[in-house]
C-alpha cells in the first residue's frame, strides 16, 4: 500500500462529515464533574506496555529494529581493562628527569628524550620530561601497561606517546595523582600518516583506566588516537584539541570515568569505513562533558548508548555541528543527555532508536533527525528549542513522554524510500510549534497513547488533503489551533469531532466536553490562541449527547493543558450535539 496522502495539521479543515447537532449560544451553565480519566493511554510516564495487536504496520516495523539491533557486535571488556594494584605484580620504574630519565630493569631504554619500551610488562611513569616521549615498539607480542604516577611529558614535535608495535597498551591513572600529556606532532621529524597525528597515539587498541586523572593538551593534533579500539573503564580524563579529542579508529568504548573534551573538530569518532561491524561506537556508562568544533560524538557506522550522562554543546556556530550522529543506526537505551547544537542534536542517515534515557535537546535545525526512520519504544525527550522538533521518513511511538518546541514543524515526515507515516500506539506527546505542529506526507496512526498540540494563529502554506491520511482506533487526541487541514480514513472506527468557533479564543481559556450525566470526556486549556479543536477519544460513541462549553475554571492535574482528575465549573454553553458518524465537524 502507498501512503502518499498528506496531513498539515497547521489547521484549515476540508472534509466529509455527517452530524447530528443543535446550538445554544447564550447558556451559562454551573458544572461540579469529577473527572477520573484513568485510562493508560492519556497518562504520561506509564509504564505499561503498549499494545500493539491493533498495529500491524508498528509490529512489523518493530522486528526490524530490533533484528537491526541483534546483529551489531558488542564490544566486549577483559580483565585487563579494568584498573588492578600493580605494586607486587613486579613492575619497572621510569622515574623523568627533565631531559632524561632514569630506569630501572631492562624492559625500557633511553636515547637522547626518547625512551623506547621493547619488553611487555607494567611501567610505572613518574616526573617531568621535556621535549620527549614514551615510544612502545615490542619486539615480541604482549600487553603493555602504563601507569602514570603524577607524570608530565610534553613535546613540540612529536607524539608524547607514541605506540608502534603492542598486542594491546593500557594506559592507568594512579589514584590521587595529576597527569599531563602535552605535544603538537606537527611531523618536523617525520612524515607521519595523518591519523598519527595525536598526543597519544596507539596502532594496538588502548585503555584508559585507574582513578587518577590525566589531561590532554594537543595544540595542533588530535588528542587520543587508536589504529584500533579506544576503551574508557574509569579515570578522569581532560583532552584539549584542535583536531578531533578522542578517536578509534574501529571502535571506541566506555562505561566509567569522567571525561571533559574540547575540541575544535570532533569530541569523540569512530572512522572505520570499510568494515560494516567496525566504526562502532558502545557507551555504557560515565559522564561526558563535550564542547565541540564539529560533532560531540560521530560514529562511522553504528552509535550505541546504554548508559552515561551527556552535556554536549557546539562551539562553533557557523558549521554543520551535530551531538551525537552516525551513519548507519544510532540506538539509545539509557542515560542522560543535555545537547544544545547548531545543526541537529540527533542525527542519523539510516535509523534512530531510542529505547530509554532522558533527553533535553536544543537545535537550531532538527532536535532529531533521521534519514530513514526513528523509533521510540519509551523514553523522556524534552525538545526545548528547534526548527523542527523531528523529522524522518518514519516515524514510531510505542511508549515515552516526548515534549517539542519548534519555530516551524513540531513533527515533519521527511521524503523515505518507504512507505512514510507516523504511528503512535503508546506514551505522551506535547507538540508547541509556531508553525505547522504536525506536516504529515503520508498518514497518521493512533492506536494508543495521547498526542497534544499546539499550533499559531497563521496562514496555512497550502495543504491538499487526500484520502486516508488520518487513521484512528483509539488513543486521545487533542489539536487546538488555527486552519487544520485533516481527511479521515475509512478504516478509523474512533469518533473524532472538529469544531470551529466563531471568533478567536484567547490561549489558555477552557474548552470543555461533557456527556448528558455531566462526565467529564476533557478539559483542555490551549496554549496558544485558538478558533478550531479537534478531539478523539475513545469516551465518545454514537448516539449519546454531548455539550461543548467554553470558558470556566478547572481545578485538578493540569498536564500540559490537559486536566486529569479535575473539577470543572462554570462554563459557557456552546452546543449540545449526538454523533452519528466516525468522523464529525461542529459550526
Amino acid at each position: 500500500m502507498k501512503l502518499k496522502s498528506v496531513i498539515l495539521l497547521t489547521f484549515f479543515l476540508t472534509a466529509t462529515l455527517l452530524l447530528s447537532c443543535s446550538k445554544e449560544t447564550n447558556s451559562n451553565t454551573d458544572i461540579a464533574t469529577s473527572v477520573a480519566l484513568d485510562n493508560k493511554y492519556i497518562k504520561p510516564n506509564s509504564k505499561d506496555s503498549a499494545d500493539t495487536s491493533t498495529s500491524p504496520i508498528i509490529n512489523t516495523y518493530r522486528d526490524d529494529i530490533n533484528a537491526a539491533i541483534e546483529t551489531t557486535e558488542k564490544i566486549e571488556y577483559s580483565q585487563e581493562d579494568y584498573y588492578k594494584d600493580w605494586v607486587n605484580l613486579d613492575p619497572e620504574y621510569i622515574k623523568l628527569t627533565g631531559s632524561s630519565a632514569i630506569i630501572s630493569g631492562n624492559g625500557a631504554k633511553i636515547k637522547g628524550n626518547t625512551i623506547t619500551i621493547t619488553k611487555a610488562g607494567i611501567y610505572t611513569i613518574s616526573g617531568q620530561l621535556d621535549n620527549g616521549r614514551i615510544f612502545v615498539n615490542l619486539d615480541k607480542s604482549g600487553i603493555v601497561r602504563l601507569v602514570l604516577n603524577d607524570a608530565k611529558i610534553n613535546n613540540s614535535d612529536e607524539s608524547p606517546i607514541f605506540v608502534k608495535k603492542a598486542e594491546k597498551v593500557i594506559i592507568s591513572l594512579e589514584k590521587k595523582t595529576e597527569n599531563i600529556i602535552s605535544g603538537t606532532s606537527n611531523n618536523k621529524k617525520s612524515a607521519l600518516l595523518e591519523a598519527q597525528n595525536a598526543a597519544i597515539y596507539s596502532s594496538a587498541p588502548l585503555t584508559i583506566n585507574g582513578t587518577g586523572s590525566l589531561t590532554v593538551n594537543a595544540y595542533s593534533c588530535n588528542g587520543v588516537t587508536s589504529l584500533d579500539t579506544v576503551k574508557i573503564t574509569d579515570g578522569n580524563l581532560t583532552v584539549n584539541s584542535s583536531g578531533d579529542a578522542l578517536t578509534g579508529y574501529d571502535r571506541v568504548a566506555a562505561n566509567g570515568g569522567i571525561i571533559n573534551i574540547n575540541t575544535g573538530k570532533n569530541g569523540i569518532i569512530s572512522t572505520n569505513k570499510t568494515d560494516s561491524s567496525k566504526g562502532l561506537i558502545e557507551l555504557d556508562g560515565g559522564k561526558f562533558t563535550i564542547t565541540a568544533g564539529i560533532d560531540g560524538i560521530q560514529s562511522e557506522n553504528t552509535l550505541i548508548i546504554t548508559g552515561g550522562e551527556f552535556d554536549i554543546t557546539n562551539s562553533n556556530t557557523a558549521s554543520k555541528s551535530h551531538g551525537l550522529s552516525a551513519k548507519s543506526n544510532l540506538t539509545i537505551n539509557g542515560g542522560t543527555f543535555t545537547i544544545d547544537t547548531v545543526d541537529d542534536a540527533l542525527t542519523c542517515d539510516d535509523s534512530i532508536t531510542i529505547n530509554s534515557g532522558n533527553l533535553t535537546l536544543s537545535s537550531k535545525k532538527s532536535g532529531i533527525h533521521a534519514n530513514s526512520s526513528l523509533n521510540v519504544t519509551n523514553g523522556h525527550i524534552n525538545i526545548s528549542q528547534s526548527n523542527t522538533g523531528i523529522d524522518s521518513g518514519i516515524i514510531t511511538v510505542l511508549d515515552g513522554n516526548i515534549h517539542l518546541s519548534a519555530r516551524d514543524y513540531g513533527i515533519k515526515l521527511t521524503t523515505s524510500k518507504r512507505e512514510h507515516y507516523l504511528a503512535v500506539n503508546g506514551g505522551w506527546i506535547k507538540i508547541d510549534a509556531e508553525n505547522n505542529a504536525m506536516d504529515i506526507d503520508g498518514t497518521f496512526f493512533l492506536t494508543n497513547g495521547t498526542v497534544i498540540t499546539d499550533g499559531q494563529l497563521i496562514n496555512s502554506k497550502g495543504t491538499i488533503s487526500k484520502n486516508e491520511n488520518l487513521d484512528i482506533s483509539g488513543g486521545l487526541f487533542v489539536a487546538a489551533g488555527s486552519q487544520i487541514s485533516l481527511t479521515p480514513s475509512n478504516k478509523s472506527t474512533q469518533y473524532t469531532i472538529i469544531y470551529h468557533y466563531p471568533e478567536i479564543i484567547q490561549s489558555k481559556k477552557l474548552c470543555h466536553l461533557a456527556d448528558n450525566k455531566n462526565n467529564s470526556i476533557m478539559t483542555f486549556s490551549p496554549d496558544k490562541e485558538y478558533d478550531t479543536l479537534v478531539f478523539s477519544s475513545p469516551d465518545l460513541t454514537q448516539n449519546k449527547p454531548y455539550f461543548l462549553y467554553l470558558g470556566g475554571t478547572a481545578t485538578g492535574n493540569n498536564t500540559d493543558g490537559l486536566f486529569i482528575d479535575s473539577i470543572y465549573r462554570k462554563g459557557k454553553l456552546l452546543l449540545n450535539f449526538t454523533l452519528s458518524n466516525t468522523f464529525s465537524i461542529l459550526n
